[in-house]
């Protein structure tokens, strides 16, 4: 048992001492583009929409923006494709996909898809994934309605097996014949790890293999009739 003991006791020390090692030095914690996307949703929600207003987050799985909603006093609804376990005043999950939904045309007042829309559909081998992802989203957004939406960008789109990286056409193809006002941000991560915001021409500068996301808020406007 002694023996035992002390086995266990080095190896914990061995495991802890490996952590410690592996975590010097490293400059990108909670410095992912998170740190811009939160508060970008949160402003522009407040600015247009009282409390209590109905808001659907695609994509809720793991993302802390569903809980701040619901701290905020708006009504949340979270869809995701996988299972969230989690209960909390103000919210109500649905284990589903963003493509098709079973909520009424205009339910919402907005949409929040955090980092969600460039994976929609690249699992299951469906090219326009994201496409019919904002068609539908369109579809269950009210008139006059709020969408906030981010994605990684490029000056060249790229598909991979993981996601898309849009450029500006892909970006005007996303929202290509829906009656939206659009606003656009973009963010750049410099050398340091910082998130700095940047114009679509400055976000080119440098290397290809720099990050930069596009924030986008989209309005849709009140139909004429």
């Amino acid at each position: 048992m002694p023996m035992y003991t002390t086995l266990k006791k080095l190896l914990f020390q061995i495991i802890y001492r490996t952590y410690l090692w592996s975590s010097k030095g490293n400059t990108e914690f909670g410095l992912s583009e998170r740190i811009v996307e939160y508060p970008f949703v949160v402003r522009n929600l407040q600015e247009d929409l009282p409390s209590g207003k109905k808001i659907l987050v695609v994509g809720c799985a793991g993302d802390v923006i569903t809980t701040i909603l619901c701290a905020l006093n708006y009504k949340t609804w979270g869809l995701d494709i996988k299972f969230v376990p989690l209960k909390y005043p103000n919210f109500q999950f649905l284990q589903g996909d963003i493509r098709h939904t079973n909520f009424q045309d205009g339910f919402f007042d907005a949409i929040v898809a955090v980092s969600t829309i460039e994976h929609v559909g690249i699992i299951d081998g469906d090219r326009h994934g994201d496409l019919k992802a904002i068609k539908e989203m369109i579809r269950i957004l009210a008139k006059g309605g709020v969408m906030l939406i981010t994605v990684p960008y490029s000056k060249e789109k790229t598909v991979d097996s993981f996601q898309r990286v849009y450029d500006d056409r892909e970006i005007k193809n996303l929202l290509k014949g829906f009656s939206i006002e659009k606003k656009f941000e973009f963010y750049k991560q410099d050398n340091k790890g910082y998130w700095m915001q940047t114009s679509p021409k400055n976000s080119h500068s440098g290397s290809d293999l720099d990050s930069v996301v596009a924030l986008l808020k989209l309005k849709l406007l009140k139909s004429s009739g």
